[in-house]
């Protein structure tokens, strides 16, 4: 166990992903500069009850800790940071509240059981962004997604358009769980969308310069 100071936010952070950050409460001022001098990191934790902002907030037990990746500091004492998640981690119990919230966590670690599973999933996205960029008229770049399954699986459980309950249950969720999910969740999509037949998902749209991402 270690412990952590939290940053409780309406919004799922996964490992990897960027999260820029306005830091103006003077409670988050004082945690942001402690993580900074010290060079640690913080949590970011999902909102399961209360306010983001002037109050109190009980967060959910899961969330990911944030690495300050750069940090700009206004004349008068607000920040904008961006962060990038590393890992998650569970809370025990909790420290402190006063002036911000402090807890003791583990870290989580997930387990590769079947690549598989991972294989089908890019294949599944990789035909999910065929197609859309097929109904909208865009162009289909090529798309870079991590070969590793646990990258994989928070890349994509993070770009996809999901209520933040769903996305607190994929960060919750070990590798093969997750993975299961994201399947379903694109085969789910993919049935909303129109039906391109096979010949057109890698014809040039006509407009040159659009791209999706």
């Amino acid at each position: 166990m270690q412990r952590l100071p939290l940053f409780p936010l309406n919004v799922v952070l996964f490992p990897g992903a960027q999260l820029p950050l306005h830091i103006f409460e003077p409670r988050y001022r004082t945690m942001i500069s402690r993580c900074l001098e010290e060079s640690k990191p913080f949590g970011v934790v999902l909102i399961r009850e209360g306010v983001e902002v002037g109050g109190s907030a009980v967060p959910h037990m899961v969330g990911t800790t944030a690495d300050i990746q750069s940090a700009y500091r206004l004349a008068d004492g607000r920040m904008y940071i961006v962060t990038e998640g590393r890992q998650r981690f569970r809370i025990n119990y909790p420290l402190s509240v006063d002036p911000y919230m402090v807890a003791m966590v583990t870290m989580l670690d997930d387990d590769v059981n079947d690549r598989h599973q991972a294989d089908e999933l890019t294949a599944l996205y990789s035909q999910y962004h065929r197609t859309v960029a097929a109904a909208t008229g865009m162009r289909s770049n090529a798309i870079d997604l991590p070969s590793e399954p646990v990258s994989l699986s928070y890349k994509l459980a993070d770009s996809m358009q999901m209520a933040l309950p769903i996305k607190q249950r994929w960060l919750e969720s070990d590798l093969d769980q997750r993975i299961h999910e994201l399947i379903e969740a694109l085969q789910f999509e993919l049935a909303l969308l129109p039906n391109i037949p096979p010949d057109q998902l890698d014809r040039e749209p006509p407009f040159e310069n659009t791209s999706w991402n």
